[in-house]
């Protein structure tokens, strides 16, 4: 859950979308595994926050980090990875 916070705080000046799906995803994997945030992560989520309401707006980002919260792991890695490395690769891809 702290890898996607700080990979959703990392990209938010560049996509506050997915920074806030990010984001949505760290906050459903701490309550899946009831789990809270350590202070490090409420800090930065407290400088998050703002940033992300400022380039999405409030109602926007409320949908958007509840479309976080339903990614499971595997897509919000996927997510948190950059473009090229999104596409998977096998033996048949690269023959």
């Amino acid at each position: 859950a702290d890898a996607l916070l700080g990979i959703a705080a990392a990209v938010a000046a560049e996509s506050g979308d997915t920074a806030a799906r990010l984001y949505g995803a760290s906050q459903g994997l701490l309550e899946s595994t009831k789990s809270v945030a350590s202070p490090a992560e409420r800090v930065i989520e407290r400088r998050l926050i703002p940033t992300l309401t400022e380039s999405l707006g409030g109602d926007e980002l409320a949908a958007t980090l509840t479309k976080g919260r339903g990614l499971d792991f595997e897509a919000a890695v996927a997510l948190a990875l950059p473009g090229d490395a999104r596409r998977p690769t096998t033996v048949a891809a690269r023959a």
